[in-house]
């Protein structure tokens, strides 16, 4: 095959029907060559400048040696092969064929066993041949155009690890703040709970219990029936082994804390505990000339952490009147927040004036201490 151009006349090599010319002025591929590659910059995406490099380097790589045979372009991939790929708008167009384009349906891609380049013929739906080129330039383009971005090993692991240390500063944090919504939202259910007993007992017997009128151990048998009860534990100083929380010389609970942390009385819960169906622990304080009539309440269980005053054991006081007051109330008897609700006190009732607060602050449970 020969090609004329620039005055002068050369032989040029050919695979699969494709007549690659050069000429002594310059190095030219055939005009339907050319005429892929624009459609490339056109259509496919990538960039222009890596098309012009691949043709520059489709001209230097199709030269003829002194045999005649075609010289493979070092730029070819060595996994090419033989196959099929379907091109068109339904397709994605990935050789970058759009619209006026979309005819061209099929790409075969053929080999010439006097060749060592492997070539690609384009045909149209009705089956007559348009176009044959080197298939290396062709599926770099189809490849570089369905080449999705992946992450290398090291990106991954380094992701992962960054995750991991946000995780373990957020993950705690978020942890506690659902566990004391869970307790605020406990503390409410109980309070509620305890006046509906009260409540109960009234319409029942025609009358309110007032504290005055209770003398010592009266209060439990009065309000056990109206409560789902899961346990009775009797009272705390039995030598039975009965009690939830003992208080008795032989065996001293020391499960409950203050509110911040330090030792608390027990005398306040030792006349009689029980356990309702939710798991919640009633302690009762009942005594004659003691402390007064007062009812706390573990809202999660004794066998849940933090068994700390005010923030999961919580003490309420019935009034002369009959109504149950959150203590920490005006009216209730340890009502000082500087004493018994406070992350420096040291009495050992510290805590016990919380519970009005719990109940009427909002960010109350946001703010407890560790």
């Amino acid at each position: 095959m020969k090609f004329r151009g620039g005055g002068a006349t050369r032989k040029t090599g050919s695979c699969c029907g494709l007549t690659l010319c050069h000429s002594s002025a310059k190095d030219n591929l055939s005009p339907k060559i050319e005429e892929f590659y624009e459609k490339m910059k056109r259509h496919s995406g990538l960039d222009p400048e890596s098309i012009n490099a691949d043709r520059n380097r489709l001209r230097l790589g199709g030269r003829s040696d002194e045999g005649g045979k075609i010289i493979p372009s070092s730029y070819r991939h060595p996994e090419l092969d033989s196959g099929s790929i379907k091109i068109g708008k339904d397709s994605g167009s990935e050789a970058g064929m759009t619209g006026t384009e979309s005819n061209i349906l099929h790409r075969k891609v053929q080999s010439d066993e006097g060749s060592r380049t492997p070539c690609t013929t384009f045909r149209h739906s009705d089956g007559s041949q348009s176009l044959s080129m080197p298939v290396n330039s062709i599926r770099y383009f189809w490849r570089q155009k369905s080449r999705k971005a992946a992450f290398t090993m090291a990106e991954v692991l380094i992701t992962l690890g960054i995750i991991g240390i946000v995780a373990s500063m957020t993950l705690p944090s978020l942890y506690i703040k659902n566990q004391n919504k869970a307790l605020e939202a406990s503390l409410k259910k109980n309070y509620s709970v305890l006046q509906q007993a009260l409540d109960m007992y009234q319409a029942q017997n025609g009358f309110r219990l007032k504290s005055d009128d209770l003398d010592t151990h009266e209060l439990k048998p009065a309000i056990l029936p109206y409560f789902n009860v899961l346990n009775d534990c009797g009272v705390g100083t039995e030598l039975s082994g009965k009690a939830c929380i003992p208080n008795t010389e032989e065996n001293k609970s020391n499960i409950y804390k203050s509110y911040n942390g330090n030792t608390i009385t027990l005398a306040v819960f030792d006349d009689g505990q029980f356990v309702l169906n939710d798991g919640s622990l009633i302690l009762l304080e009942n005594v004659r000339y003691g402390y007064g009539v007062l009812i706390s309440v573990d809202v999660n269980g004794y066998n849940k952490r933090p068994n700390r005053w005010g923030h999961d054991l919580f003490t309420f006081q019935l009034m002369k009147d009959g109504e149950l007051l959150p203590m920490g109330a005006p009216e209730t008897q340890w009502h000082n927040e500087n004493t018994y609700c406070s992350t420096t006190s040291t009495n050992n009732m510290n805590g016990a004036g919380c519970t009005y607060k719990a109940l009427t602050d909002k960010d109350y449970f946001n703010n407890l201490p560790k």
